[in-house]
């Protein structure tokens, strides 16, 4: 979310902020999860441990696919030697098509 809301300039600048903006909206973001988790386990007290756990399970799930998405860039790019520019456009191609997917699986919002 700092990349949408910070222009690149300030990027060859320091700018310390940017780190307690992305962590004030993954707390805000996090928040929303567990109200959602806090409904699914009813009234018990206890919802840190359940939340931790989910948050670490998100985490390395997220982990695993960039992961994934790197050492396929790596093979594409570095061993069969593809154009990185046909390869930025296929994957944003790809990525821009999975979002109209689930745009339309949610239709009307």
């Amino acid at each position: 979310i700092s990349n949408v809301f910070v222009k690149k300039f300030v990027y060859k600048t320091k700018f310390p902020f940017i780190y307690f903006l992305a962590l004030g909206f993954g707390l805000i973001h996090g928040l929303g999860f567990s109200n959602y988790l806090k409904s699914l386990l009813g009234i018990d007290d206890n919802i840190i441990v359940p939340l931790l756990a989910f948050n670490v399970g998100l985490e390395v799930g997220q982990l695993l696919i960039v992961f994934g998405v790197l050492l396929i860039s790596l093979i594409l790019v570095g061993l069969f030697k593809a154009s990185r520019r046909d390869y930025i456009l296929w994957m944003s191609g790809s990525v821009f098509a999975l979002a109209i997917e689930m745009c339309w699986q949610r239709w009307p919002f």
